[in-house]
């Protein structure tokens, strides 16, 4: 605001300025002619524009800023009631202790179920989302989307008709109505039509070690892979029938990815090769450029061309080419990684390490980043919305279900 206050005065200030000198010159020169006048308009039209465009681009800023300096206040403020409490707080118990003034009604604070950690946003007048974290106090984090709304506990329900097993496995259709899950240990696999509320038992693939499944978006076309020396099927009619895939061969299959219209398919062998198909499955062909590893995880973008895939005891690789080129991408290291997610234009990705930290990428993968605001842990799988902005993580071994936002 004190910006435009000084622009203003500046504004102001001109005018007289000129005022005083146009009427020296009529003393001194008498009454004007019509190009004096005009060249008169002119100067004046462009001080205005000049001073015009300064309150333009100070107002933003300073909208902008304001936003920041609120977050910034949030967290001076939550780090006094941790230190009081050892837990933090909502917005009105900070307003109602006297650790911050009254908010505005933009600024919204989520504190978590233990207390441990809290997340702030805020919409600044331009437009811009803004937020900060108990894990990064910094009073901006750039363009981000608006927190969700954790105010109400998901719901989960538990569904019998499937029956107890060894599930492995789950995918689902992106409207999330025609859902598959493959069961481990000579199991089977199950489908639903109603968003989970009833299964079948599919037969026709028979049992198997089935370790993993995908799914087409319209949820048509699903592909499942056999872990202990099976096989991998695919289906084309939402899991009524299958057919087992020669070309492929037997293997230790552990993890399976589709693009969005179920054509480009990639599989990935536990201590083995990386094999993809660009004929939902007809066909499959060895990749040699990523080498053998302990393959545990792959992803793909909606359209096929960017899969990730990672090693148990090993990097990350990337592929820009559905698969035929591999990037090992040392910038996230070398460990466990169990666990990689994508957003559909594959540029947001997610990985998760067995016995370590949940790691993301906005750039396809070329740059990782660490997250520690859910500690450590068996991440033994990740998921991402399509735009990449909300996550879930689950932990093993007697761990939560863990939900992010843009990264954090």
């Amino acid at each position: 605001m004190d910006g435009l206050v000084l622009v203003l005065i500046t504004l102001r200030n001109g005018r007289q300025r000129l005022q005083v000198a146009l009427d020296n010159l009529r003393s001194s020169v008498g009454a004007f002619d019509l190009p004096s006048i005009l060249v008169g308009v002119v100067v004046v039209g462009i001080l205005t524009a000049g001073v015009l465009a300064s309150i333009f681009g100070v107002i933003p800023f300073a909208q902008d800023n304001g936003a920041k300096q609120d977050l910034a206040a949030v967290n001076t403020a939550q780090g006094v009631q941790k230190a009081k409490t050892n837990s933090y707080a909502s917005a009105a118990s900070l307003v109602s202790a006297g650790l911050v003034p009254q908010l505005p009604a933009t600024v919204k604070i989520v504190v978590y179920p233990d207390g441990a950690s809290y997340c702030a946003s805020t919409v600044s007048g331009t437009g811009k989302t803004f937020m900060i974290t108990s894990a990064d106090s910094a009073a901006s984090r750039g363009e981000c989307m608006p927190l969700p709304d954790f105010s109400q506990p998901a719901v989960w329900t538990e569904r019998t008709s499937s029956g107890t097993g060894s599930w492995r496995a789950v995918a689902s259709s992106a409207d999330g109505n025609k859902l598959v899950a493959a069961q481990y240990s000579d199991g089977y696999i199950f489908t639903s039509a109603d968003s989970g509320v009833s299964w079948t038992k599919q037969t026709s693939a028979g049992t198997g070690s089935w370790y993993s499944v995908a799914s087409s978006a319209d949820g048509n076309k699903l592909v499942a892979a056999q872990y202990n020396g099976g096989n991998i099927f695919t289906s084309t009619d939402s899991g009524v029938n299958w057919t087992k895939l020669a070309s492929a061969g037997a293997g230790y299959w552990s993890s399976v990815a589709s693009s969005a219209d179920g054509t480009k398919l990639v599989a990935t062998q536990y201590s083995g090769n990386i094999f993809t198909s660009t004929d939902s499955g007809v066909n499959w062909t060895k990749q040699a450029s990523a080498g053998t590893g302990i393959w545990s995880s792959v992803t793909s973008s909606a359209d096929g061309t960017k899969l990730v895939a990672g090693q148990n005891g090993g990097n990350i690789f990337t592929s820009t080419d559905s698969g035929v080129n591999w990037t090992k991408q040392a910038s996230a290291g070398t460990w466990y990684w169990h666990s990689v997610a994508s957003s559909a234009d594959g540029t947001k990705l997610v990985a998760g390490q067995d016995l370590g930290h949940i790691f993301t990428s906005t750039d396809s993968g070329v740059n990782w980043t660490k997250q520690t605001s859910a500690g450590t842990g068996s991440w033994y799988s990740v998921a991402s919305s399509a735009d990449g902005t909300k996550l879930v993580a689950g932990k093993h071994n007697n761990g939560y279900l863990y939900t992010g936002v843009y990264g954090q």
